[in-house]
């Protein structure tokens, strides 16, 4: 009898076991309508998540191509400046060329002529005169009569008696520690190269021009 009692005792009460079994139930459904939360908030926030990349990928590319397309632009823009300043100074140098008085081998009078007309021309450094042979017979940066020597940048020069066309060359250091643009006008009479006129442009205008730009992207 004792132990039947103990029995009765250990063994669950048929009330408890539902009670139990009920509460599992109800946490089991809990549990997975919190799963089922979690994976709709998941399905709907994985698309835009995408979304979001895919766009912010495409924006940095855009901006990317956007400025390599600015960069080409302004690059083109300032060449073609940089032309136009060559031509005007080329065009200048053809207006000299014509000089009555380079025409009558007056290269005393041409150097007094040449002096006066770079007090008009910002862009051009300076102005010299050279032989068929390379050899300078007026250079605006020295007093005329002065001792001259061979021109240099030969390779415009050869060019431009090639040609018997204007050249505009590369950039050069020249002997007074600046950075200049040789253009080259050759003079022709009777078939033949007389003279060849050159003249050095200043880097500065360049530098104007870049300013410029810099101010029109500003």
């Amino acid at each position: 009898e004792g132990g039947a009692r103990v029995s009765s005792i250990i063994r669950p009460n048929k009330w408890v076991i539902r009670y139990l079994q009920s509460r599992r139930v109800a946490l089991m459904r809990r549990l997975n309508l919190r799963a089922n939360q979690v994976l709709l908030v998941i399905g709907t926030a994985l698309p835009l998540i995408v979304l979001a990349v895919w766009l912010s990928v495409t924006l940095i590319d855009y901006n990317q191509k956007t400025l390599a397309a600015g960069a080409i632009n302004r690059l083109r823009a300032f060449m073609s400046a940089v032309d136009a300043e060559l031509r005007g100074g080329i065009a200048s140098l053809q207006a000299l060329a014509v000089s009555e008085r380079l025409g009558a081998n007056d290269l005393r009078g041409f150097h007094r002529e040449a002096m006066r007309f770079l007090q008009f021309q910002p862009r051009i450094e300076s102005i010299r005169l050279t032989l068929p042979d390379g050899q300078q017979v007026m250079n605006t940066a020295v007093p005329y009569g002065e001792p001259l020597p061979p021109t240099y940048d030969l390779k415009t020069f050869a060019k431009a008696l090639e040609t018997r066309e204007p050249v505009a060359g590369d950039l050069v250091f020249g002997k007074n520690r600046k950075y200049t643009v040789n253009i080259r006008v050759p003079i022709v009479r009777k078939g033949a190269v007389a003279y060849v006129l050159s003249a050095s442009i200043n880097t500065e205008a360049f530098s104007r021009l870049i300013d410029q730009m810099q101010l029109e992207k500003g």
